[in-house]
């Protein structure tokens, strides 16, 4: 390994800002900055029955790694191709997170014939940028960026998937009429739905916040309810610990104001494009209650709502087995109006 990519492993290992001025690491150099991310999706893996068998080095060995520049920046892009005439679905993590924590999503995808394309937004993972600093504009762009390369890569129909923050970036996408064929939120929001009170108050001081210091850093825990992050013990003990240096466990206050200031491009009852939003039935980080009530403030006249039941929050990790075979049926069946076989919850 050269001196150069040895810096990158480092910086990546310590979860400093990456920046590559001599071009993209080649894939061996990308997958050694990844090599913590990868053994913690192996480890979940081996302790939930449910995901015994799945193909994770096979969709280790198909993955490619592609940097794109996007306004200054190169984002990484991880490739899941299994079939160019198959449905190929975006997945967009949550705030704080990066695409090699939805390995095991990937490689469920793969074994049931579906595409994957992977985005690290900027500052996140093994994209450049300030770390966690990714306003929704950059964010909204980032997805368009996505959504062009898959359409340019494959043949098949093209879905957003978005986890967390990456449901509610989706959601919010979709009011700008995105070139997707369907959408899967799992979280979605509403620009006048707070999910507890106190929310009116927090959000002119945010905004204020991020007009005099747009740099400060604000802990996810002042953001979100992490004490509810994860139902598997071992999973929330690794968020409590921070052990993830790719993680950005702090984001900058114009990202959080961003969120906050949110306009929809068009009204969601005018939202064309078929979406299912899910959620987990146990979830009390984002809970049933707020996405319901955020679905009611503005509907999609083809949006379905599913429940996951006894899932929480991790629900493309440690619930992956449950919901895995709900989606690609919601998916199949929206593809595919001749199918069916996919109920939702009642709503």
């Amino acid at each position: 390994m050269s001196a150069v990519d040895a810096e990158l492993v480092a910086r990546a290992r310590a979860g400093e800002r990456l920046s590559y001025p001599a071009g993209a690491p080649s894939a061996a150099t990308a997958e050694s900055m990844l090599e913590q991310q990868t053994r913690t999706v192996r480890a979940a893996c081996e302790r939930n029955p449910a995901l015994a068998d799945l193909g994770l080095d096979a969709a280790l060995a198909r993955l490619e790694h592609e940097w794109v520049p996007h306004r200054g920046a190169l984002i990484h892009i991880e490739h899941h191709d299994v079939d160019p005439d198959a449905p190929t679905l975006i997945v967009v993590p949550g705030l704080g997170d990066h695409c090699r924590r939805h390995l095991a999503l990937a490689a469920a995808l793969g074994d049931r014939g579906f595409n994957s394309l992977l985005v690290d937004r900027q500052g996140h993972g093994l994209s450049e940028g300030r770390r966690g600093d990714a306003p929704l504009e950059t964010d909204l762009g980032v997805l368009e960026l996505a959504i062009a390369l898959a359409r340019s890569r494959n043949r098949g129909p093209v879905i957003l998937l978005g986890d967390s923050l990456g449901g509610i970036m989706s959601w919010y996408l979709l009011t700008r009429e995105p070139d997707v064929d369907a959408a899967i939120c799992h979280c979605i929001g509403h620009p006048d739905v707070h999910p507890d009170p106190s929310f009116r108050r927090k959000a002119p001081l945010l905004r204020a916040l991020a007009r005099i210091a747009p740099f400060a850093p604000i802990p996810v825990r002042q953001i979100a309810d992490y004490d509810h992050v994860a139902l598997d013990p071992l999973t929330l003990r690794d968020f409590e610990q921070e052990v993830d240096p790719l993680f950005n466990f702090k984001v900058s206050a114009r990202t959080v104001a961003s969120y906050v200031g949110f306009q929809p491009g068009i009204a969601w009852e005018r939202v064309t494009v078929p979406v299912l939003v899910v959620i987990g039935a146990a979830d009390r980080m984002v809970t049933p209650e707020f996405t319901r009530r955020s679905l009611d403030a503005g509907r999609p006249p083809h949006a379905t709502y599913l429940e996951i039941p006894e899932a929480g929050h991790q629900l493309f990790l440690d619930h992956l087995g449950s919901a895995i075979g709900p989606l690609v049926d919601w998916a199949g069946a929206t593809l595919d109006p001749a199918r069916d076989d996919f109920v939702a919850s009642p709503r």
